[in-house]
């Protein structure tokens, strides 16, 4: 068991294995930069609109789909993006902390790559899996992307056209 001296801070997740100790970290160490982005976008929406809402009768729910949630929807794009390339190419935590053991069970691909690379010298193999990561991570954005600007774009609304040359002619009068 490994401790500090005069502490009574245990370390042992990071070599027990089957733990997930190593992504609790990456999730937490990515996690504020995201929250910015977001706490960025939620500053941007006037009060107004939540103070409309409110006198029309909406709920904290209604109120929170309606309004907030598409006016921060680009913010959680960029933070979705950013988020799943990170965590494909997260190499430095996995180094530092485990270096991919004990076993390989914190081994991903970009260390994996590293070790064929720089550990066993098989230089042409470590290219081909790099170019492998490359590719998994473009397919990953594209489909990100594709998939949120279905969503982000909201098709325009039709102005309603009343072809009833009665209701023109008694209403308004030429």
């Amino acid at each position: 068991m490994l401790r500090p001296i005069n502490s009574s801070f245990n370390i042992t997740a990071i070599s027990v294995p089957n733990t997930s100790f190593t992504k609790t970290v990456d999730v937490w160490q990515g996690t504020p930069f995201f929250i910015i982005i977001i706490l960025a976008g939620l500053q941007t929406i006037p009060e107004e609109l939540y103070e409309a809402a409110h006198m029309d009768g909406a709920s904290g729910i209604k109120a929170f789909f309606s309004i907030t949630l598409p006016l921060i929807r680009y913010q959680l794009f960029i933070s979705t993006i950013l988020g799943t390339i990170l965590a494909i190419n997260s190499f430095d935590l996995f180094f530092v902390l485990t270096k991919g053991g004990p076993g390989n069970i914190t081994t991903n691909a970009t260390l994996f790559d590293w070790n064929n690379a720089f550990k066993f010298y098989h230089l042409s193999y470590a290219s081909a899996i790099s170019y492998v990561i490359l590719m998994f991570t473009d397919t990953a954005t594209i489909k990100l992307f594709l998939s949120a600007m279905a969503i982000l774009t909201f098709p325009a609304k039709r102005p309603i056209i009343c072809t009833d040359t009665k209701f023109y002619s008694k209403k308004y009068k030429f």
